[in-house]
């Protein structure tokens, strides 16, 4: 028997959740245990339940999406967090990407995806809306005949790819730091020297990228 998803759902518009809350609904596995109309409320609600997925607007008012998912990574919490968004700018999936949020998905695209989204989510995996990545990675990667070659592991050294490999399992470059035993600034320039060799640009490509090649990354 499938385990119960148990769920909060938070977005400012009450016409938006209504609609997202009858998609729930149709799925038997997945429970919503509270709604909330704003970023204050849902981090309260969060803290209280410890649902499994918490499905958070991007921008609402009080705290944001992204201010209430940094602020349960901090916490150390349980929750899976999924981000609802309308923006496909690297910059705000890149923010996203560093608190540890597990799913990406275009408003539009809320009918079609959650319900599978929140599946992948409460497993622990990740979700992007293919529309999503498709167009981010379009920003992100420079065009040309040397793409494809910048983008082998190979040009990566063996710290490198041990990077590549812990970001694709979804650690942090805090976390990463730790496991390492190397300070996050560290961490972090590895990363930038890693996105200028496979012509990325920004955390969310850096993932997508480890995500796509995780495989091949594995000893």
């Amino acid at each position: 028997m499938t385990s119960q998803i148990t769920t909060v759902l938070a977005d400012d518009h009450p016409l938006f959740r209504a609609g997202v809350r009858m998609v729930l609904e149709e799925d038997p596995n997945i429970t919503i245990v509270g709604e909330a109309g704003n970023g204050r409320e849902a981090l309260a609600l969060i803290e209280r339940t410890t649902p499994v997925v918490a499905v958070l607007d991007i921008e609402m008012p009080e705290l944001s999406g992204l201010k209430v998912a940094e602020t349960l990574h901090e916490q150390g919490s349980a929750t899976h967090v999924m981000i609802l968004t309308m923006h496909d700018q690297t910059e705000f999936l890149d923010a996203a990407t560093e608190v540890s949020v597990k799913g990406f998905l275009l408003k539009d695209a809320v009918e079609s995806e959650i319900l599978a989204a929140i599946h992948a989510v409460a497993s622990g995996k990740y979700y992007f809306s293919p529309d999503l990545s498709g167009r981010v990675l379009q920003q992100s990667r420079g065009e040309g005949p040397r793409s494809e070659l910048q983008r082998s592991l190979d040009v990566l050294t063996q710290r490198e790819r041990e990077i590549v490999a812990l970001i694709a399992k979804g650690m942090t470059s805090r976390e990463i730091a730790n496991r390492l035993f190397l300070s996050r600034r560290t961490v972090e320039n590895y990363r930038a020297r890693i996105c200028q060799k496979l012509s990325l640009s920004g955390s969310f490509g850096l993932l997508k990228f480890a995500l796509e090649h995780k495989e091949q990354l594995s000893p």
